[in-house]
Order: C-alpha cells, then structure tokens, then sequence
C-alpha cells in the first residue's frame, strides 16, 4: 500500500520478474485498470530478459474480453457515456459471470500481480462474494492459494467509483498468509514538486495530500511554473514555459505532456492541429514520438512523466472552494504524474 509516487508500480514489475524466473518458472498475469498504462507496462515487461516463466500483462478490459470470447461474445463500444457505462458496469460484468458459470474457462495462469488494485471492485457484483476479484482467482490454478501480490492506494480511487466498492481487508481475509506493507516515502519527485503537492490539499484531496511524505533523498529542481491564461492565451503560456525548459537544457519540447481535465485534446483549449515550439501536438499513445502529448488527468491514472503542463483548470483555491470536487481531485493527480519538472497554466 503506498500513495502517489511511492514506487508501487517499480515493485510490481519487480515483483512480477521475481515469479515468473522463480523455481520451474511461473506464468504471471500482470494485471491494469488503466488501458494506457497497460501499454506502458507492456513495452516494460518486452524489455524483460526472462530465462524461464512468462509475464502476461493485460488491462481488466483485455482481460474481460478474452474471458467472454470462450464464450464467443465480443467487446462492444457503445457510443454515448451512458451506453458505455452502463455496458462496462452491468452488461460486460454479466457476460463474465456468465462465461464463469457456464463452464472452466481456459484461461489459466500461476501467479497473479495487480496494481493500481483500488480500482478493481471487491464487491458490487450480485452472488459473488468477491466482486471481480473472484474472476480473477478463478483464473489461477491454485486459487488463492497461488503467488499474489496487490499494490494500491485507496486514496487514489476515484470518488465517483464509490470508496466502498474496493475493500482491501476483504482480499486479507480470502488470501492465506497476506503480509501489509506500506510504503509512506515519496520518491518519484524534486522537492518543489513535492512541496507544490502538498499544498493543495481541499475536502476532495485531503486523503491524497496526507498519504505520502518527502524521501529524504529528493532531490532539488526547478521551481513550478504558474501562468494565468483566458482561453485564447493559453497556447501563448504553454510556449513561454516549455521554451524556458528547452533553452535551460532540461528537456525537449516532445518531453512535454499536457494533462487537463476533459479526456480529449480536441476539447481542450489547445485543440487538435496546433504546434508548440514547432511540434505538434497529440492524443497520447505509447507509440508516438517526437510530438508534445495531451491526456486526461483521469486517463493519467498510474502514469508519470519527465515534464507536465497542466491546462484548462481554475486555480485550484478556487476548485477546492468550488462544488466540484471531482475537478480538485483531478488537478492533484495530474499535477502529481511529473516527476521532474510541472508548469501550471490556469
């Protein structure tokens, strides 16, 4: 257990090496919520140099869809929000329990690492007394008897996905021989980044606030860069402080990732088809090279960046004050995705 940047994701993958060479040689299901750290962790575990096991990284998406398709069921997309969050939360999970009932799913792994595990239900799933997490021990040959590791942060799951949905005592108490431990030093920031962090704390970001602290071994960097910008100005503000960064010698511009709060760079104020500082600028993928990349701070989740501009957002005095907490949250977890340098234009 570990808040933001506390190197719960380094030890998974560690951890998910360690299974897999151990003894014979394991088969590790490495398991996400968030699709583009999926990709990530993907391009993580190629770079692995295995001498015996295998390491399966999958999203619970992924995941999902290989289990209904024994059934011969496919993923669907619905178009609107309501449709997809109706088929994510309802329809899809039904497919699951379906396929699990209908018969031995052969899909089978030996070992389970999951991180980001807050937000994989523990419940909310009618007759399964584990929520999704009961799939997922049905996939291991030995059950919950098998080699299992979690890393989470119940502060980190969003509010909108209910707080009681993931309940890590519940996973202790099915999990023979569980061992707690926690990780409280943050290690994935400058000190200004760090000091930047911890002051903004609101209702919505107070449990986030609290659960890390400095690791003595910070190290200094460069202050964050704050502008205030209309709509119109903000391109002009993004140029001015990745420019500053580049003629520093701190990064270059396609270092540079833009994090707001709509999920889409096509509806943020910068919008598809600009440059800065000559780049273009794109949705993220793991894929893309050489381009500035914007994402959605929810997106983000479980991602970290060398450089990040947040844009689009209120100051956050007044998102802390404001009737949107959802929005104060979103700063926070944008905000702490850069590990080195983070410019802020409200």
């Amino acid at each position: 257990e570990g808040g933001v940047g506390t190197g719960k994701t380094f030890l998974a993958l560690k951890q998910a090496e360690f299974l897999a060479e151990e003894g014979e040689g394991r088969s590790v299901l490495f398991l996400v919520y968030n699709l583009l750290l999926a990709e990530r962790l993907k391009r993580m575990v190629g770079r692995f140099k295995l001498k015996r096991g295998s390491v399966t990284v999958l999203s619970w998406e992924e995941l999902l869809g290989q289990i209904i398709a024994t059934r011969g069921l496919e993923l669907e997309n619905p178009q609107t929000p309501d449709a997809l969050k109706t088929y994510f939360q309802e329809e899809l999970p039904s497919y699951v329990a379906m396929a699990f009932e209908e018969g031995e799913v052969p899909l089978k792994f030996d070992a389970l690492v999951i991180d980001e595990a807050q937000d994989h239900d523990t419940s909310g799933i009618g007759g399964v007394a584990l929520g999704w997490w009961s799939w997922y021990f049905n996939l291991l040959r030995e059950g919950t008897e098998a080699q299992i590791a979690i890393y989470y942060d119940q502060a980190q799951r969003s509010a909108f996905r209910g707080a009681e949905n993931f309940d890590p005592e519940r996973l202790r108490e099915f999990i023979g021989g569980a061992v707690h431990l926690k990780l409280s030093k943050a290690l994935r920031y400058t000190m200004p980044i760090y000091n930047y962090l911890k002051t903004l704390r609101s209702d919505a970001t107070k449990h986030l606030v609290d659960a890390i602290e400095a690791h003595d071994g910070l190290p200094t960097g460069p202050e964050v860069i704050q502008r205030k910008a209309d709509a119109r100005q903000v391109k002009k503000a993004v140029e001015s402080i990745v420019t500053e960064w580049k003629d520093s010698g701190l990064c270059k511009p396609s270092d540079v990732v833009l994090i707001g709060p709509r999920k889409w760079l096509d509806n943020s104020s910068v919008g598809q088809g600009t440059k800065i500082c000559g780049f273009e600028i794109a949705d993220y993928d793991e894929d893309v090279r050489g381009k500035l990349s914007y994402i959605g701070a929810h997106r983000s989740k479980g991602m970290d960046f060398l450089a990040v501009i947040l844009i689009d957002f209120a100051r956050f005095e007044e998102l802390a004050n404001s009737d949107k907490p959802d929005l104060a949250e979103a700063f926070f977890i944008g905000a702490s995705r850069a590990r080195q340098l983070l410019g802020v234009v409200s």
